[in-house]
């Protein structure tokens, strides 16, 4: 059984420091979007997943800036189940939603793909400017430039 509950304090999501940083691993850049709204997925009582949406103004829509699900509950569908609820909730508000990732974060391309999302644009360089540290794959690959991709949102009458 899952249940998405949203945390409304610092100190809540600052207690998923842990997770966050799992999907971006500097703490100042996930500072910049903290006070964004963060979801929390819970699956048979336990936090499994989280998610943070943040309202770019320069896109005119919510960003889906942060999405972490812990290494045990991985391939049960809880990244998916966490981006259609958001989906949802924020249909009533905005026409769209973005996310970035790397171009070089293959299983993060797909995931997004398969929630309805399609490549949108790609800024140059956006990791080699903004973070202090080379970022890594699995794989071994560098991340450099950053895929945006966006879906239009279901509208809620």
């Amino acid at each position: 059984m899952t249940e998405i509950r949203q945390l409304t304090t610092y100190a809540q999501k600052e207690s998923f420091r842990a997770m966050l940083l799992d999907a971006d691993p500097c703490w100042e850049m996930v500072l910049n979007y903290l006070d964004g709204d963060m979801y929390v997925l819970y699956y048979n009582g336990q936090p499994a997943a989280e998610a943070v949406v943040f309202y770019r103004e320069d896109f005119g829509m919510p960003e889906l800036k942060n999405i972490s699900v812990l290494p045990h509950f991985r391939r049960r569908g809880l990244a998916q189940h966490l981006i259609s609820h958001l989906q949802s909730l924020y249909s009533a508000q905005a026409q769209a939603m973005c996310v970035g990732t790397s171009t070089v974060s293959d299983g993060a391309l797909r995931l997004y793909i398969s929630c309805g999302f399609s490549p949108w644009f790609v800024e140059q360089n956006f990791f080699t400017r903004n973070y202090p540290e080379p970022i890594f794959e699995e794989d071994g690959r560098q991340c450099i430039d950053m895929q945006y991709l966006r879906c239009d949102l279901p509208h809620v009458m």
